[in-house]
């Protein structure tokens, strides 16, 4: 069950949507033999661009017995397998990445990597951390229906997390994600329980899978 605190409507007058950061999902595995270039270039990518939001999701598929990805999560899989549906992709495979929620792109070439932090369409959800709380600021947006809020916990670096050396090159290794509610599209103040984390970035992404990210933001 998700608790939320501190939730209410936000009266005061909107301003123009600020320019939002583009998001990036990187689908991999430490077992994918193809994985490593898809790697390299969602972390140069975050280098060059601080900005974007980007997320390693490990799938489980490539654990055997005991070779077991540490960062391998099943909401990784279930992810991955409702973008299938919602873009027709040609399958489920790694790496694969999805930007904005809408579109597939090679995640080996550093080119297609790169081109994927253009501006994106969709608004800025404001985040900050607050003690034991992350405040969650939602935009309004005009919604035919509601649609879905998540927030994704991200480890920032394995190496600072003390994994083994094989993991060292992965970045924003995602560790949780859940849906924090189904949001109508008011504008709207929100607190949630977090355990502050120097290592841990958080990232709220507000989506249908058919019309992609609406809103997004990130903790630094």
């Amino acid at each position: 069950m998700v608790f939320t605190v501190n939730a209410y409507a936000q009266d005061a007058p909107q301003t123009a949507p600020e320019a939002a950061p583009p998001v990036v999902e990187l689908f991999t595995s430490k077992y994918c033999p193809a994985c490593p270039a898809a790697d390299k270039n969602i972390n140069n990518l975050l280098q060059q661009n601080p900005n974007v939001i980007g997320i390693s999701c490990h799938v489980t598929y490539f654990d055997r017995g005991d070779r077991k990805d540490l960062y391998s999560q099943p909401f990784c899989n279930a992810r991955q397998t409702i973008y299938k549906s919602a873009l027709r992709t040609r399958g489920i495979y790694t790496p694969m990445a999805i930007v904005n929620g809408q579109k597939v792109i090679d995640a080996r070439s550093s080119k297609a990597m790169n081109s994927s932090a253009a501006h994106p369409k969709h608004q800025l959800v404001g985040l900050q951390l607050n003690g034991a709380y992350l405040d969650i600021q939602l935009p309004q947006i005009a919604l035919n229906k509601d649609v879905d809020v998540w927030l994704v916990t991200m480890e920032k670096s394995a190496k600072a997390a003390n994994r083994p050396t094989s993991y060292h090159r992965y970045q924003n290794a995602a560790t949780d994600m859940k849906k924090l509610l189904r949001w109508d599209g008011n504008a709207t103040n929100m607190a949630y329980p977090v355990e502050a984390d120097a290592n841990t970035r958080y990232a709220v992404l507000v989506q249908t899978y058919q019309g992609g990210i609406l809103a997004a933001g990130q903790t630094p």
